[in-house]
C-alpha cells in the first residue's frame, strides 16, 4: 500500500491548519492508520506539539536545503503510537531563500517524498505555512 498524501494549506494564518493537522493525525492513529506529519511551517508549531525538537536538531530545513540529506533521517517518534513527525524550526524559513535559485525547485519535495516513505505510512500529513511561497507551491 502507498500512503495518501494531504496536504492542509490556507495562505492565511490563524485558520487552525496546524490544529487539523495534529488532530487528523492522532484520529487516524486511532483508527490503526501509521501516520506521518511533514511540518512544512518555519513556526514549528507542529513540531513543537509533537517533538522535542530544537533549533540545532536536524529538521525539514536540512532536507530541503540540502540535496544529500533524506527525508528519513529527520523522521522522529512521537509519543503517541503510530504518529511520526518531519518537524521544523525556524531555519526552514532560509530554505525559500536558498531554493529560489535551485533549478527543479518545485519538485524538491516530490523527490524526498520516496516510495521507501510513502510506503512506511498511511498517510502523510503536510502542515504549510500561512503563506503561497514556495514550500507550498512545491506541494
Amino acid at each position: 500500500m502507498v500512503g495518501k498524501i494531504i496536504a492542509i494549506a490556507n495562505e492565511k494564518g490563524g485558520t487552525g491548519k496546524t490544529t487539523v493537522t495534529v488532530n487528523l493525525g492522532a484520529a487516524l492513529t486511532i483508527r490503526g492508520m501509521k501516520t506521518l506529519i511533514l511540518d512544512l511551517d518555519p513556526q514549528g508549531n507542529s513540531s513543537y506539539m509533537l517533538s522535542r525538537i530544537s533549533d540545532d536538531d536536524p529538521a525539514m530545513y536540512s532536507v530541503l536545503a540540502n540535496g544529500d540529506v533524506p527525508l528519513s533521517s529527520v523522521i522522529q517518534h512521537s509519543s503517541t503510537e503510530n504518529l511520526d513527525i518531519a518537524p521544523s524550526n525556524l531555519h526552514l524559513a532560509g530554505a525559500e531563500i536558498q531554493l529560489a535559485s535551485m533549478l527543479g525547485r518545485e519538485n524538491t519535495l516530490k523527490r524526498k517524498i520516496t516510495q521507501e516513505i510513502t510506503r512506511q505510512y498511511d498517510f502523510i500529513l503536510i502542515d504549510t505555512s500561512p503563506s503561497l511561497g514556495l514550500l507550498t507551491i512545491m506541494l
